[in-house]
C-alpha cells in the first residue's frame, strides 16, 4: 500500500508481484496464491476508489473481504482438501482476518505517507536565537 500511495498503482502491482514471488520461490504454492489473490484485491478496491481514504479503505476491505471469501470457498478444499463444512465454518473467521490485515496494510501506510510527504516547518531553537546577531540586536 505504502508504494500506492507514493508511487501510485503501478509500482503498487509490482510491489505486490515481487513480494508475492518470493512467496512463490520458497515453493508455498498456496500460500502465495492466497497472498497474490488479498493484495490485488485490496489494491485494487482501493484504486477504484482512491479519491478520500475512508472511502478508499471501504472499497478496498470491502474488494479484499468479498473476493477472498470466495477464493477461499474454493482453493481450501483443493489446496488443504478440507470438506465443504469445515470450510464454511472458518470462512467469518477468515473474513475477519482479511479485513484486519487490510485495515493493517492501510492505515500504516497511509500515516507514513502523509507524515512524510508534508512540508516541513521549520522550527527554531531558543539556542538559535540566542546565537543568531541580528536577534541579539533587537
Amino acid at each position: 500500500m505504502i508504494s500506492l500511495f507514493f508511487y501510485g498503482p503501478l509500482s503498487a502491482i509490482y510491489t505486490c508481484l515481487v513480494g508475492c514471488s518470493i512467496i512463490f520461490l520458497r515453493g508455498n504454492l498456496q500460500g502465495g496464491t492466497l497472498k497474490l489473490l488479498a493484495e490485488l484485491s485490496t489494491l485494487i478496491g482501493f484504486i477504484l476508489v482512491r479519491r478520500h481514504i475512508i472511502s478508499g479503505t471501504a472499497t478496498a476491505l470491502i474488494s479484499r473481504t468479498g473476493l477472498m471469501t470466495v477464493a477461499n470457498y474454493y482453493l481450501l478444499q483443493i489446496f488443504y482438501r478440507m470438506p465443504e463444512p469445515v470450510v464454511v465454518g472458518l470462512l467469518p473467521y477468515i473474513g475477519l482476518f482479511n479485513v484486519t490485515q487490510a485495515l493493517i496494510n492501510i492505515v500504516p501506510s497511509y500515516l507514513i505517507f502523509t507524515r512524510i510527504s508534508r512540508p516541513k516547518k521549520r522550527t527554531f531553537t531558543s539556542t538559535s536565537h540566542a546565537t543568531s546577531p541580528n536577534l541579539l540586536a533587537e
